[in-house]
């Protein structure tokens, strides 16, 4: 393995530490989001589904670095 593909995988593994970190932060965010702490229930709607959306986009991210895909690489 040259050089190159070292630090590629080593850019690959820290940041897929990174996201998984990111994925449990995301999870307990949903978790806690309590729909009383809004006035109104759209604005509740609206920031679960962007925080879910957030979570579906870093396990597709997740999915890529698992196949040794570094996403904008």
């Amino acid at each position: 393995m040259d050089t190159q593909d070292r630090k590629l995988q080593q850019r690959i593994a820290r940041r897929k530490e990174k996201v998984q970190q990111l994925i449990e932060q995301q999870n307990v965010y949903l978790a806690v989001l309590d729909p009383d702490n809004y006035q109104c229930w759209g604005d509740y709607l609206q920031v679960q589904s962007r925080s879910r959306n957030k979570l579906h986009q870093l396990k597709q991210e997740l999915l890529a670095l698992e196949t040794g895909h570094f996403p904008g690489a």
